[in-house]
């Protein structure tokens, strides 16, 4: 079920990528870059968890997928405009995330 997979009142940012994923690395890198904690899920062995977050994430299937608190934000380029144009600063803020750089 979506829910499982992408819990919905989480507080959390979820990463579902898969092993060796240059844009799963450029995402991370930019989330780690701005000290925001986050999960990192593999969905390359399970079929049933990709097609949940296939689901979640309106039909997109690329990885990728980033959720904060249970919203999806995208995959790696949505990620990264979110940061230039300042959204993902507020959606963190609204989800009570907080960003500590290192």
């Amino acid at each position: 079920r979506v829910e499982k997979a992408v819990p919905r009142d989480s507080c959390s940012v979820l990463v579902y990528t898969t092993p060796g994923c240059k844009h799963c690395g450029r995402a991370k890198a930019l989330l780690s870059s701005l000290g925001v904690p986050f999960e990192t899920i593999d969905v390359s062995s399970s079929p049933s968890l990709r097609s949940a977050v296939r689901e979640a994430a309106g039909g997109k299937t690329s990885v990728p997928q980033v959720f904060v608190a249970g919203e999806h934000v995208g995959g790696s380029d949505e990620l990264h405009e979110e940061e230039r144009v300042g959204a993902l600063a507020r959606r963190l803020e609204r989800a009570g995330i907080r960003a500590e750089p290192p």
